[in-house]
C-alpha cells in the first residue's frame, strides 16, 4: 500500500474508552492522552516532568519513575477496552536492541485478548540525535527498524502506542512498515503526550486517580488470563534475521577493572549500550533482541569502583617500597658498571702487553 494512500486513511479511535477525552491536533490526524510542553518551554511542569521520568524507568530504578509507569498504565487502561481483539505494540526505542518503557508496560497490561506485540518492531541500527533544523527522512527513519516475524491473529486489530508525539512521522513510518509487512486490518496510533510550547487544554491524564500499587493486565478474567494459542496469521512467512542475533560472548558480564576500563572507553555511547556492551543483558529472544540489566550492572560498578580504590592504594605503597629500592640498585649498576670498565682496561693492557712481546721476539 502506497504511503500516500495510508496517508489519507484517517487514525480511527473511535473504539477505544474515553476517545472523545484524547487531545487531538488539527496539524497531525494522531492524537493523545496529554500535552506535553518541552523542557526548554516556559510551561514545562509536572506532568510533562512525569512523562520524562517515565521514558527515564529503564535508567532509573527508583519509585519516581516507576509512579509514573503506573499512573500512565492507569490512563491507559481507562483507554483500552478489555473484551476486544487487541495486538498492543509500541514504536521502539531509538537504540537498537534496547527495550523501551512503552514495551515493558505493554508486557504488564497485556493478557487475554489483548496479546504482547512489543516487541513486532525493532530498532536495528542506532538512530543518531537529531541535529538542530535537520530532520530524518521516512527512508532513513525506516532503515534502522525491522519487522519482526511475529503472528498477528487475523481477527485482530493493531493498537500502535509511542511515548510522544510531534510530527507523527514515527508512527506514519511503522504503520507504513508494518502493512508492507502483509497486515491489512486496522492500526489506531496512540501516543502519550503531544509536543506543544503553548496549549493547556483539560485532559484524560487530569482526571485519572491512581489507586493500584502495581500494574495489572487490562483483562483481568481468570479465564482469559493466557493470550490465545496463535498457530498462523499476518506475518506466517517472516523469520527473524539470524545476522542480527548478538554474539554470545556478550553474556560474558565484564567485571572489576576491565569493567571500568570499558566503560571509560564508550563514555559517549548511550547508557543502554553500555550496560549491554559490557555482558549485562537481562534477556534475549530469539529474535536477537537484548534487554539491559540495569540492575546487576550498578552492583557491579559499585564493586568495580571498591576494588580499583582499594588496587591504587596498594599500587602506591608498592611504588614507595620499590622507590627506596631504587637508589642502591642505582649504585649496583654503577659498580657493576666500573668493574666492567677495569675488566676491559686490564685486557686491553694485557692485549697491547702481548703484541709488544710478540712484536720483540719477531724482530730479535
Amino acid at each position: 500500500m502506497a504511503n500516500s494512500t495510508l496517508d489519507l486513511i484517517p487514525n480511527d479511535i473511535s473504539w477505544l474508552k474515553n476517545s472523545t477525552k484524547l487531545i487531538e491536533s488539527k496539524f497531525i490526524k494522531y492524537q493523545s492522552i496529554q500535552i506535553y510542553h518541552p523542557k526548554n518551554s516556559s510551561n514545562f511542569g509536572d506532568s510533562d516532568q512525569r512523562l520524562l521520568d517515565f521514558k527515564d524507568f529503564y535508567k532509573f530504578d527508583n519509585k519516581k519513575c516507576f509512579d509514573a509507569v503506573l499512573f500512565y498504565s492507569e490512563c491507559l487502561r481507562n483507554i483500552i477496552p478489555s473484551n476486544k481483539k487487541i495486538y498492543l505494540c509500541c514504536v521502539p526505542s531509538s537504540k537498537a536492541y534496547t527495550k523501551n518503557t512503552l514495551a515493558y508496560l505493554i508486557g504488564k497490561l497485556s493478557a487475554g485478548t489483548i496479546i504482547d506485540g512489543s516487541e513486532l518492531l525493532v530498532t536495528i541500527k542506532n538512530r543518531p540525535e537529531k541535529k538542530k533544523n535537520y530532520k530524518f527522512t521516512n527512508e532513513e527513519l525506516a532503515s534502522t527498524i525491522n519487522v519482526k516475524g511475529k503472528y498477528i491473529p487475523k481477527d485482530y486489530q493493531i493498537l500502535l502506542l509511542d511515548d510522544v508525539v510531534t510530527t507523527g512521522q514515527s508512527f506514519d513510518v511503522c504503520k507504513k512498515m508494518i502493512v508492507e509487512a502483509g497486515f491489512n486490518n486496522q492500526i489506531t496510533c496512540l501516543a502519550l503526550g503531544y509536543t506543544a510550547r503553548n496549549w493547556h487544554p483539560k485532559t484524560l491524564a487530569d482526571e485519572v486517580q491512581v489507586t493500584n500499587s502495581s500494574i495489572e493486565p487490562i483483562n483481568k478474567s481468570d479465564y482469559q488470563r493466557t493470550p490465545p494459542k496463535v498457530t498462523s496469521g499476518r506475518f506466517d512467512d517472516l523469520k527473524p534475521n539470524k545476522l542480527e542475533i548478538h554474539k554470545d560472548d556478550m553474556s560474558n558480564k565484564l567485571k572489576g577493572k576491565a569493567l571500568l576500563e570499558k566503560i571509560s572507553g564508550h563514555s559517549s555511547s548511550n547508557i543502554d549500550e553500555i550496560v549491554i556492551t559490557c555482558g549485562y543483558i537481562k534477556r534475549k529472544d530469539n529474535y536477537g533482541n537484548a534487554y539491559p540489566d540495569f540492575k546487576k550492572f550498578n552492583e557491579a560498578l559499585r564493586t568495580a569502583k571498591e576494588k580499583r580504590y582499594k588496587y591504587e592504594e596498594e599500587s602506591e605503597k608498592t611504588f614507595e617500597v620499590k622507590s627506596k629500592k631504587l637508589p642502591k640498585k642505582v649504585d649496583d649498576f654503577k659498580n657493576y658498571i666500573k668493574k666492567k670498565q677495569i675488566k676491559e682496561n686490564v685486557k686491553k693492557k694485557v692485549k697491547s702487553f702481548l703484541s709488544k712481546i710478540i712484536n720483540f721476539l719477531i724482530n730479535d
